[in-house]
């Protein structure tokens, strides 16, 4: 059985920069030792465009201000459907 936690990464920009690449090398890396991860994305983001190419397991929802609730719900409820 694995005892290691399931980890959901979250990533707002529309672009890809730093940041999105070095959460694409994490996901890389701890897929590597078996980690069970998620990617919470923009819709249409390059982080879901390269992330689905990859078959990343990749979640997308619409952002549409810096408060966003519906995006807030969106987490909660990825959380409670993959928590282990």
């Amino acid at each position: 059985m694995n005892n290691l936690p399931n980890i959901l990464h979250i990533s707002t920009p529309k672009s890809w920069r730093g940041g999105e690449q070095q959460l694409a090398y994490l996901y890389e890396e701890l897929h590597k030792k078996g980690v069970c991860q998620y990617i919470l994305c923009r819709k249409n983001g390059e982080m879901a465009i390269k992330g689905k190419k990859k078959g990343w397991n990749i979640f997308e929802c619409r952002k549409t201000s810096a408060i966003d609730p519906l995006f807030a719900k969106r987490i909660k409820s990825i959380c409670k459907e993959k928590k282990n």
